[in-house]
Parts: structure tokens; C-alpha cells; sequence
């Protein structure tokens, strides 16, 4: 089974439980087993939020939501845990008044009995399912739903035996439900640790430690990591030195290689992102295996134009179909030239132009120019492109 039809199953699961455990609680007047009713009433939403969490985290990337809505699954476990809490919070609040007003008329029968021991059962089955499925498939919130059923299945067991022992002692019910809503706050605490690291973006060191040996495999120089767990999914950042003597063809390749080797070892990793150090380029990989590239500019992050380079790249202004000196206009010739041929010759517009700022620069960045043709040219455009290693030189 995968995730999602352990959660539906989950759902119809606790639904009846909820429905037989209050119904059942109310006749018999047994504050232990309503107060099980009211927690499996919790796993009735809670498992529906997993459920719902699940299905959004798996829809694909948007314009609007880039990095996909995998957070979904880490808002699920955090309303999951919030629900667990306030039900251990009521139960516990139900039998100290149980206790205080010496309300003990409960009246044990065959069904109290019966629902009690059924409870442990299938809470014991539906916590292995959940837990099992959630570490197979990286799923936090299926894992969180897994381990509060493993707390209904000694939680149901404390009733039964209340039940039991209950005409001997009559206030046992109320201590067995105070003792079950305690018993469940001290196991929320481990996972509240896992929701809130899932919320605030916490780092995968082991996931770094991976990346860390499969560059040194790779004899690729390491000099910064940084990782952000999202929902089940992890997001990779890297910045990398490269020789000097390595050409830009081959750059990229180094990069692409690394990137599809990362996603390939490691699972769990959804984006890699790798930058040079030393210039503004980044480059990202998705699992689907979609590469983009992006440069920076202005401290902000645009992507690259998307256009194969085919040799050395020289790009020359245009404005209506004639070329121009002004090194901000509104499209631009670009030309890839290989061992004297060109490989590339075609129009492309400026998607940064507007009227009275020309963001050559930019253009030439995002298309990735080697070489930039212009008779009039500012000095901050020039010092720009040539920190970049672009050459800049007039119309012949």
C-alpha cells in the first residue's frame, strides 16, 4: 500500500472506532472509553489532514509555486499535533473532574468490553501499516499518524484493564484515562521536535554528509553546503571552486554530472542547486531532471535565457531590424561561432528592456556572452561584463 491509501484507510478505520468507542462510552459511563472515543475522533482528522497534505504535496511545480507545495505535508503534521495535544489536554482535564466529584457509576458490559479489545487490534495493525509506508516514502506526517496510533494501542489496553478491574476499584477508570491523557502529552514530545524542525526549514546533515563523500569521489572542490528538509522532500545548495583552466563547456558538464549523480543517490533530495564561486552563475536540477540556470544581478536571482551554446557566444545590439550602437536596446543578434563557423546565428528580444534603461548587462548575463559588440557603452556596463569575462569592442 502507499500513502495515500493508508490514510483513506486510517480515516474509515477511526471512524468507526469513534462512533462505537462515544456510543458505547456514553451507555456504559466510562470516562476511559469516552475519552478513547474523543482521541480517536482526533485520528479521524488528523488522518484526513495527512490525507490531504499528502495529495497537495504530490502536485507538480507551479509558476506561482516554484519549488512545489511539498510544505503541505509539514502544515498536516503540525495541525496533527496540535489536535493530539488538545485532545490529551481534554481527557486528562475530564478525569481529574471524575475524581474530584467522586463520579464512579460506571457500568462494565460485554460491549465495553468487547470494543476495547477490538481497539487494540486494529490500532496496533493500522500503527505497523503507517509507520512502515511513512519511513518508505519519507512521509513525517504519515510517520507522526503512525506513532500516535502505537500510543491508542497501549492506550486501549489501559482501558480494557480499567474495565476489568474497575468493580474493584471504582475510581481506577478515571485514573486509567488521567494516566492515558498524561502518558500521551510526554510521547507528543519527540514528535513536536520533528514537526517544528519541519516547519522551520532545519538542516539534513546526514543528507550534507552524502553530498560532502560523492564530491570528494568526484575530485570536485567543496566549498559551501547548505540543506533545507521540506515536507519529505530535501532542498540542496552548493558552491563550488573549478580550476581556472577549465573551459565553460566543460564547466557545465562537471556541474550537470554532479547534480544528476546527487538526485540519483540520494533520494530523498527534490532540487540541487550549484554555483561557482567566484561568478554569479547557478545552476539547479530538479529530480524530473529539468535544468535551469540562473545568474545574479542587483542581489536578485533571474534565470538565463534558455539557449544551447554551440561555441563562442557574441551578442550585437538591434532596435527595428538594424544593428545599433547603444549597448541597451530592445533585442540582440546573438551569434555562436565554433573553430571560425557559426554554429548559431539568431534574434532574440531583451526581456529586461524598457524605455530609458536598456539592462544590456543583464541580457548579456542571462544569455551567457562571451563577447559583447557596442560603440556606445557605459563604464559601469563595461567594468561590469569584463569582471564577468566578457570582452566588449566597437562596430567595425
Amino acid at each position: 500500500m502507499n500513502r495515500k491509501q493508508v490514510s483513506i484507510l486510517s480515516t474509515f478505520v477511526n471512524v468507526l472506532l469513534t462512533v462505537s468507542k462515544i456510543g458505547i462510552g456514553l451507555v456504559a459511563k466510562s470516562n476511559s472509553i469516552i475519552a478513547s472515543g474523543i482521541d480517536s475522533l482526533s485520528d479521524i482528522l488528523s488522518s484526513f489532514l495527512v490525507f490531504l497534505g499528502v495529495k497537495l504535496s504530490e502536485k507538480p511545480p507551479t509558476k506561482k509555486f516554484p519549488y512545489g507545495l511539498y510544505r503541505t505535508e509539514t502544515v498536516s503534521s503540525l495541525l496533527v499535533f496540535l489536535m493530539v495535544l488538545i485532545s490529551s489536554m481534554t481527557i486528562i482535564y475530564d478525569a481529574i473532574v471524575s475524581l474530584l466529584e467522586k463520579n464512579f457509576d460506571l457500568q462494565v458490559n460485554v460491549l465495553a468490553f468487547g470494543i476495547m479489545a477490538f481497539s487494540s487490534v486494529v490500532c496496533g495493525i493500522m500503527s505497523y501499516l503507517k509507520i512502515k509506508t511513512g519511513k518508505a516514502e519519507n512521509s513525517v506526517s504519515l510517520v507522526t499518524d503512525g506513532k500516535h496510533s502505537q500510543i491508542d494501542v497501549f492506550s486501549s489496553i489501559g482501558v480494557l484493564l480499567g474495565i476489568i478491574f474497575a468493580r474493584y476499584i471504582p475510581a481506577l477508570d478515571s485514573i486509567v484515562a488521567l494516566v492515558l491523557g498524561i502518558y500521551i502529552i510526554l510521547s507528543l514530545i519527540p514528535l513536536g521536535k520533528e514537526v517544528i524542525e519541519g516547519v522551520l526549514d532545519v538542516a539534513d546533515l546526514e543528507v550534507e554528509n552524502q553530498i560532502r563523500k560523492i564530491c570528494e569521489k568526484q575530485q570536485v572542490n567543496l566549498t559551501e553546503i547548505k540543506s533545507r528538509k521540506v515536507g519529505a522532500r530535501i532542498f540542496v545548495e552548493l558552491t563550488i571552486t573549478l580550476p581556472s583552466e577549465v573551459k565553460v563547456g566543460k564547466a557545465d558538464q562537471i556541474i550537470s554530472d554532479l547534480q544528476s549523480l546527487i538526485i540519483q543517490k540520494i533520494n530523498s533530495v527534490e532540487h540541487v542547486v550549484i554555483q561557482v564561486k567566484g561568478t554569479d552563475e547557478r545552476f539547479r536540477m530538479s529530480r524530473e531532471g529539468k535544468v535551469q540556470k540562473f545568474f545574479e544581478h542587483g542581489n536578485k536571482i533571474y534565470p538565463s535565457i534558455d539557449i544551447r551554446k554551440k561555441g563562442r557566444r557574441t551578442i550585437y545590439p538591434y532596435r527595428e531590424d538594424k544593428q545599433v550602437d547603444d549597448f541597451g536596446a530592445p533585442e540582440y543578434l546573438v551569434e555562436d561561432k565554433l573553430k571560425g563557423k557559426v554554429k548559431l546565428s539568431k534574434k532574440i528580444k531583451n526581456p529586461y528592456y524598457r524605455i530609458g534603461r536598456g539592462h544590456g548587462v543583464r541580457f548579456a548575463k542571462a544569455i551567457g556572452a562571451d563577447e559583447v559588440v557596442a560603440g556606445n557603452i557605459g563604464k559601469n556596463a563595461k567594468r561590469a561584463l569584463r569582471r564577468r569575462g566578457v570582452r566588449v569592442r566597437g562596430r567595425r
